[in-house]
């Protein structure tokens, strides 16, 4: 989205992976010292695992926060991310 992308199913399961890290955190996963620095994170899927979240979590938004969008978990088979 921050490159003027369409919106697809695929950056709704990237937003799903942000948002639980956030539930389960209380911060943001791509934080930069500006706004141009945390773009960028955000581009290149630059961001540290909070420590607090538990493996389980952790395994399920790594495969989220993918940036290729068809190898994301549930881009291709929703089932896959309900498995999870």
């Amino acid at each position: 989205m921050i490159e003027t992308k369409q919106s697809t199913y695929s950056s709704d399961l990237w937003a799903l992976g942000v948002m639980i890290f956030q539930m389960l955190s209380g911060k943001i996963p791509f934080k930069g010292k500006t706004q141009e620095n945390t773009f960028e994170k955000i581009k290149s899927g630059v961001y540290e695992m909070d420590k607090s979240i538990p493996p389980i979590a952790q395994n399920l938004i790594m495969q989220l926060l993918v940036l290729n969008p068809d190898k994301r978990l549930g881009s291709t088979f929703l089932n896959e991310l309900m498995s999870h």
